[in-house]
């Protein structure tokens, strides 16, 4: 189980550094301290929210093999696109 754990971070790594990438590239320069507090603030729960629920769903689900793989790992992306998409939402609509 722990080896199927790391081989699902690992998919899921790769996609998740770049749309970190991305909220950080796409961040206005002219934001206040507050602002950027709060970028971070919404980075990391991204990237411990998507831990914990890849680690949570391989715990939960009562299901065996690769479906249990395939639905960790979209729970998880969906997971990262919906707190990004919020935190992209916040940022521009304060503006």
């Amino acid at each position: 189980m722990i080896a199927m754990w790391w081989i699902d971070f690992f998919i899921i790594a790769p996609v998740s550094l770049f749309l970190l990438w991305l909220f950080w590239y796409t961040a206005p320069a002219g934001r206040s301290r507050r602002q950027g507090r709060i970028d971070v603030i919404v980075a990391l729960f991204a990237v411990v929210g998507a831990v914990a629920i890849l680690t949570g769903l391989h715990a939960v689900l009562p299901i065996e093999g690769e479906d249990r793989r395939l639905l960790a790992v979209a729970g998880t992306y969906v997971f990262v696109v919906v707190v990004l998409g919020l935190g992209w939402l916040r940022r521009f609509r304060s503006q």
